[in-house]
């Protein structure tokens, strides 16, 4: 059973609050069609049962429409360092919407399955000439552990490079 943790309203207020500075929606109507993203990620997680900063490697694929599809991996420096790697799909509309799956491969701060939800918002700040633009995504994502009922909620940053324009 999940334990109520009072931290993660706070942290479901704050990504609320960061999705809403992020743009409304796309200012042309294309959509992705077979492009990719690729870039690392840094956040803070905490609950429990460790708190500590994350340091994460993402690539996603775009298959066309809304959809998303991304694997990667993430290191959580904390009291015992923790490495894990996930799996997470999704769309996109006027935010990135996710669910997943991650596996904790060392450490004991997460559980070693684990349900996960995200919520993000791309916020396009550079082109990169015919080939792309890099895009910044501040995120929450909690964790929620199948076995022990912990939640680690993640607040973070990417910077991402992608094909779609």
């Amino acid at each position: 059973m999940l334990r109520p943790n009072p931290s993660g309203g706070v942290a479901a207020a704050l990504a609320l609050a960061l999705v809403s500075f992020g743009t409304p929606c796309r200012a042309d109507p294309q959509s992705p069609e077979r492009d990719i993203t690729v870039g690392p990620s840094l956040a803070w997680a905490f609950g429990a049962p460790d708190e500590g900063v994350l340091v994460g490697a993402e690539f996603s694929y775009l298959p066309g429409g809304p959809f998303w599809f991304t694997l990667g991996g993430r290191v959580l420096s904390a009291a015992e360092t923790t490495g894990l790697a996930h799996a997470e799909a999704g769309v996109w509309l006027f935010a990135t919407w996710g669910i997943g799956y991650s596996r904790r491969l060392w450490g004991r701060a997460f559980d070693g399955d684990s349900l996960e939800l995200f919520v993000g918002e791309p916020l396009p700040f550079a082109e990169a000439f015919d080939s792309g633009m890099f895009f910044a995504e501040p995120y929450y994502r909690p964790t929620f552990g199948l076995s022990s009922g912990d939640v680690v909620h993640e607040l973070g940053l990417m910077l991402k490079f992608t094909t779609f324009q």
